[in-house]
């Protein structure tokens, strides 16, 4: 970890259904939790805000009941099928890339594809920057300068790479 990074710690109320967590900043805004989550078809994510002290909706999760692979993402209102946020270039490949809101395109490694642990991930941009690390030992994101732009996208994506991942969908 260098200095400037953030790194959010996971933790999985019911390890059954990985639909649903809470995250912790150890940031030098002090610990904090995300409000508990719908556990039947949506999962809201929130985000603290530092002027009003309160957390606001950033976005949700809508998960189709009759897949666990497909869903809708909605980034404040801009929605994204779940599938483009995993998306491969090539049949063998082993990694899964998404667009940003601002249309640049990142991609999630397989920690084991990147000298990490075999359950660990890293994301990288298309400059090959490492915005993001996850590790699974720690259950937390370590999440660089270069991530903080897309901030919701890097959580999201990283618990759709984990959700998949657990599911055999990788």
């Amino acid at each position: 970890m260098n200095a400037g990074d953030l790194v959010l710690k996971w933790v999985w109320p019911n390890p059954e259904d990985l639909r649903n967590a809470d995250l912790y900043s150890t940031h030098e805004s002090g610990d904090f939790e995300t409000p508990l989550a719908d556990t039947i078809f949506v999962t809201y994510f929130f985000r603290f805000n530092h002027h009003t002290g309160k957390f606001e909706e950033a976005g949700r999760l809508e998960w189709f009941p009759s897949s666990e692979r497909a869903g809708s993402v909605y980034f404040g209102e801009r929605q994204v099928q779940m599938n483009a946020l995993h998306r491969k270039n090539k049949a063998t490949s082993r990694s899964r890339r998404f667009k940003s809101n601002r249309g640049n395109e990142y991609k999630w490694k397989k920690g084991s594809d990147a000298g990490m642990q075999e359950l660990d991930f890293v994301c990288v941009d298309s400059w090959r920057r490492v915005v993001g690390r996850w590790s699974n030992e720690s259950q937390t994101l370590t999440m660089t300068p270069g991530g903080f732009a897309i901030f919701d996208e890097l959580v999201v994506t990283l618990w759709l790479q984990i959700w998949r991942r657990e599911k055999g969908f990788w």
